[in-house]
């Protein structure tokens, strides 16, 4: 699914930030929440078969400006999608009670709100979908809803021109799915605990879970990554070696305002670690890049000790074939 869902940086060149701990896959086994307290989703909004969820912002961090947050549900019935979208707005309002309603040019159907922060608020059904939006700009002054509703309607327009071509597996045979694909994900080391994020990417999905897409995504054009596995380590598949170690330089790059350079483990070559210098951040505290032939591995940890034996592992992973 990810891979039919924009990037917020294509609605608008301005979004170049990403939060990957808030970008993820939906199942019916892991739903998002409401905002209510005790309110399970699947009985508020049944049928729920997939989603995926992405997030775009204008400067890093929690620094001030515009901020999009977007959700793009699947259900089984173009009805149980319709009664979720009202079902969410009602929750999200009976919580966070809204300023006013609000209307999105286009889409009739669309519940969109004023919240009490002057962010706009809108979930909007589209066959079996439900497209969810919350869009900030706490900079604007005075608040001014008329920009917030022209890029929910361009992110609108976006999403459900590109799910013109999206052919989504039938519910019934998502366990026939292979869970991998050409090995990737087994040479990448286990998880502790599963999670939402495992799996493998294409680069355009992997791309919604990357800090600063613009950059990185002319680094993957560059290297020609082609699938991105996810798991305890994250691995990148380039065309070759060459092109591996130039996507291991544009991380290390992107990364010298946020990490230090720390030592890495003995006799492991190709191999870059560090440490966070904002230990309030969300990333991992440290990590470790590596490229072994046509690959590069991203190792995150929170204690260096085990950052030095996970990475060792995925060596081994890699060189082992």
């Amino acid at each position: 699914m990810a891979e039919h869902i924009p990037l917020m940086l294509d609605i608008d060149s301005r979004l170049v930030y990403g939060r990957s701990f808030v970008t993820h896959a939906y199942t019916a086994k892991y739903p998002p929440s409401m905002d209510s307290k005790g309110v399970k989703f699947k009985d508020a909004a049944p049928g729920l078969i997939a989603g995926w969820s992405t997030f775009g912002n204008r400067r890093s961090g929690n620094q001030p400006g515009t901020k999009v947050e977007f959700k793009l549900l699947r259900f089984d019935t173009n009805e149980h999608a319709a009664n979720a979208a009202k079902a969410m707005a009602e929750d999200s309002n009976a919580v966070y009670p809204a300023k006013m309603p609000l209307t999105v040019n286009g889409y009739p159907m669309s519940s969109a709100f004023l919240s009490q922060y002057d962010s706009v608020k809108t979930w909007t059904p589209h066959d079996n979908f439900v497209a969810e939006t919350y869009i900030s700009n706490n900079m604007a002054t005075p608040p001014d809803p008329a920009p917030l509703l022209d890029l929910t309607k361009r992110m609108l327009d976006k999403q459900f021109e590109l799910l013109k071509g999206y052919k989504p597996t039938p519910a019934d045979k998502l366990s026939e799915v292979p869970a991998d694909i050409d090995g990737l994900l087994g040479k990448t080391i286990p998880s502790d605990k599963p999670t939402v994020t495992t799996g493998v990417y294409t680069s355009h999905a992997a791309l919604h879970r990357q800090t600063q897409p613009d950059s990185i995504k002319r680094a993957f054009e560059d290297a020609d990554v082609d699938l991105v596995a996810e798991r305890g380590s994250i691995l990148f598949r380039t065309a070759n070696s060459a092109a591996a170690k130039r996507l291991l330089a544009a991380y290390l790059a992107q990364g010298v305002d946020r990490y230090e350079a720390m030592d890495s483990p003995p006799g492991l070559p190709d191999t870059r670690c560090s440490r966070t210098k904002d230990e309030s951040a969300a990333d991992s505290k440290y990590r470790c890049f590596l490229s072994h032939d046509r690959y590069v591995a991203l190792v995150p940890s929170e204690q260096p000790q085990d950052l030095y034996q996970k990475t060792a592992a995925q060596y081994k992973l890699l060189a082992g074939g």
